[in-house]
């Protein structure tokens, strides 16, 4: 298999020399030219690409892939330690599952490292809220508080005594029996006024129900008048109509009357041409009379029918239309009647117009109430300036008081306050319980991931003769920090020589040689640097620097022992 990586030179329209344009890669298979995807698909058929350079290449793995990539690698080649191997290595752990419930030991970590920074923001702010309440505490005076205390106490017994005797006063004081006479008057006037109204209404009963009576049968025969005038309406109109036809019936019928029989006597057969004889024409004359005469009698009968139904009709209305207007002239004479009766009993009910405060005996108690009412008002007078200095004296008495307790009120601030400081020294400490707490718990998942790292490695390191494999570091506060170095005899990789570095690429391509299950041949450069390559399945080129060789010359082992035959 052969890539052959080649500068492009290519001459331009109008130019007379080549120019560098880039670079071309030609691909061989047995000497066969073919494209880079029938090579690369070439490669695919024999192994990855990826897994072919690392088997062809000490260096590849060190130098030239990722530690996450190298880390992945040897995991997925040497095999992972479950968690319950690692836990049943170390007994520290015991507690380990009961504490991690159903999380990861990655999300428990991660939880704690979440919750700590929470806490400690926390714990950081505590300090500062404790230190200003303690700051916005009031000064207190125990012999002050006491003293303010007793005051107190000693005013409101004083504002007890100045209510009551402002109760005393504007309960009456010396007005009292007068103003009771007072509320007794009015009772006795509102009830005389009462009985007055009942009385009256009581007289006045009889008449209001007849006029309710009088005021109903009024709108009865209202009603009663009105349906009437509508009838009278309508038959006034029929009768109109009636008398019409018996007028049109009357003249119909003198016209039918009149009329005379008219017959053209013609002696000649309309057919023929021929004469007739005087017989049939007289014949069919006669007949023509005696139909005309037939169908004329006829008419006339049912016009004269016509005209007496009409008549009859009209007879009738006119006798109903009589019978009505009586009827409504009566109606109507009682429609008058009761209105003159309605006036009469209105007259009456409206003719008293007396009140109760009117008559000579609620003067008198209204005259008596004047002056009862004249009495209280100068009482209360009197006892309005006392009203006034009594209010007063609350007033400024109240407002002792609460000066006095504005100052007791610094005490329930005080006690407020250190309560607050107290339940803020709790919470201060229950948090630092719990901070301990994550700390142990992250100690025990640092633990786990000790042991777990000593038997990774061990069952890594097991599978290679020189190169050993950190894959964790250890950080100065103790975290657990994941890498993937390469050591060899304690000595990191990038430190060796160079003939250290390809013996443990060799012993790193053997091993994975090994897990892949291919041995393709390994490519080893600067040969000269080293004296001895350790022992690999695989077919190892070694590519010499030789001061004698101007060109590339291949050595192999027959050539080696044919010359030395």
């Amino acid at each position: 298999m052969k890539k052959v990586y080649s500068e492009k030179w290519t001459k331009k329209r109008g130019s007379a020399e080549k120019q560098f344009t880039g670079h071309t890669v030609d691909h061989f298979i047995n000497g066969v030219p073919n494209t880079a995807r029938e090579y690369a698909t070439c490669i695919a058929e024999i192994t990855n690409e990826n897994i072919f350079k690392l088997l062809t290449n000490p260096k590849y793995f060190n130098e030239q892939m990722h530690w996450q990539e190298r880390r992945k690698l040897l995991l997925e080649v040497c095999g992972d330690v479950e968690d319950s191997e690692v836990i049943a290595s170390n007994k520290a752990l015991t507690k380990l599952p009961e504490i991690l419930g159903d999380h990861s030991m990655d999300d428990f970590r991660k939880i704690i490292a979440a919750r700590r920074n929470e806490i400690n923001k926390e714990l950081e702010k505590l300090p500062v809220r404790i230190d200003e309440v303690s700051q916005g505490l009031p000064a207190l005076d125990e012999q002050g508080l006491k003293l303010h205390e007793n005051t107190v106490k000693e005013l409101e017994i004083a504002l007890e005594e100045k209510e009551a005797r402002k109760n005393s006063i504007k309960a009456g004081g010396g007005s009292a029996e007068v103003k009771n006479e007072l509320a007794e008057l009015s009772a006795k006037m509102l009830d005389y006024k009462n009985r007055f109204r009942e009385e009256k209404e009581s007289q006045l009963a009889p008449k209001r129900s007849e006029l309710s009576d009088l005021l109903n049968r009024q709108t009865e025969i209202g009603n009663l008048k009105s349906g009437l005038g509508r009838k009278i309406e309508g038959l006034e109109l029929d009768i109109q109509q009636a008398d019409r036809t018996v007028a049109e019936m009357r003249d119909k019928w003198h016209l039918e009357d009149a009329k005379v029989f008219e017959f053209e006597d013609k002696d000649t057969c309309p057919t023929c041409g021929q004469s007739l004889p005087a017989d049939q024409v007289k014949e069919a004359r006669d007949k023509a009379m005696a139909t005309f005469n037939q169908e004329k009698a006829d008419r006339l009968s049912i016009i004269s029918e016509t005209g007496k139904e009409a008549k009859s009709r009209l007879d009738k209305m006119t006798a109903e239309l009589a019978g009505l207007k009586t009827e409504l002239e009566s109606i109507t004479a009682e429609h008058q009647e009761i209105g003159a009766k309605i006036n009469a009993v209105s007259v009456e009910v409206n003719a008293d117009t007396s009140t109760a405060e009117t008559t000579e005996e609620y003067q008198k108690m209204a005259a008596l109430k004047a002056e009862l009412e004249n009495k209280v008002t100068a009482a209360d007078s009197d006892n309005a300036s006392l009203l006034k200095a009594i209010d007063d004296s609350i007033a400024e008495i109240k407002s002792e008081i609460r000066g006095h307790q504005a100052e007791l009120a610094k005490a329930d601030q005080y006690e407020q306050g250190q309560k607050r400081i107290k339940e803020l020294e709790a919470q201060e400490k229950d948090l630092a319980k719990e901070y301990e707490q994550l700390e142990q718990e992250l100690y025990l998942t640092e633990e786990f991931i000790r042991s777990k790292v000593k038997l990774l490695e061990e069952l890594i390191n097991k599978r290679f003769e020189l190169a050993r494999f950190k894959l964790f570091n250890i950080q100065v506060n103790g975290g657990i920090e994941e890498c993937c170095d390469t050591l060899y005899k304690g000595v990191p990789y990038p430190d060796l020589n160079n003939g250290s570095k390809i013996n443990v690429g060799l012993d790193i391509c053997r091993t994975l040689a090994e897990h892949f299950g291919i041995n393709p041949p390994i490519f080893v450069d600067n040969k000269e640097a080293i004296t001895g390559l350790i022992d690999v399945n695989s077919q190892v080129i070694a590519l010499v620097v030789s001061e004698k060789d101007k060109s590339l010359r291949i050595e192999t082992v027959e050539q080696q022992i044919k010359e030395a035959v």
